[in-house]
């Protein structure tokens, strides 16, 4: 028994952006745009995108020919650079963390970022074997 609903993570992440925006405005718009604010902003932007308007696409109702042809394919080229580059983001934010807690101890922080950033390359593949799939089932 499901007891979320597929729209219900994008219901609640588009609430939460709604009622912290003006937060969002007073400390990150209105002020000198630094790494970490870059950092702040992709992180919060890049799941609004992936969440919300690619869930909206995934869920919505299609038809089998359509589903199956070359728009399940785009909907998969579509949603892979923004669904990926959030983990980039989270192994950058990580390495920063590393940094500001260990006194600006480089090497440890490119280990993090290096270490962080494997389920990036992961899914890399991943998304690289699904295309091939679809493509090899869509030529018949």
């Amino acid at each position: 028994m499901r007891l979320i609903s597929p729209s219900t993570i994008p219901a609640l992440l588009t609430y939460e952006y709604i009622i912290t925006f003006n937060q969002e405005v007073a400390l990150f718009w209105q002020r000198k745009l630094t790494g970490a604010s870059m950092l702040f902003l992709c992180t919060r932007y890049l799941a609004l995108i992936s969440y919300n308007c690619l869930s909206a696409l995934t869920y919505a109702s299609w038809s089998d020919s359509v589903r199956l042809g070359f728009s399940c394919l785009s909907l998969i080229k579509t949603s892979f650079p923004f669904q990926i580059l959030q983990y980039l983001v989270w192994a950058a934010f990580s390495a920063l963390r590393t940094l500001a807690l260990s006194r600006m101890n480089w090497p440890l922080a490119a280990v993090v970022f290096t270490l962080a950033s494997g389920p990036f390359f992961v899914n890399v593949v991943g998304h690289l074997l699904r295309i091939a799939v679809v493509i090899f089932l869509t030529s018949f």
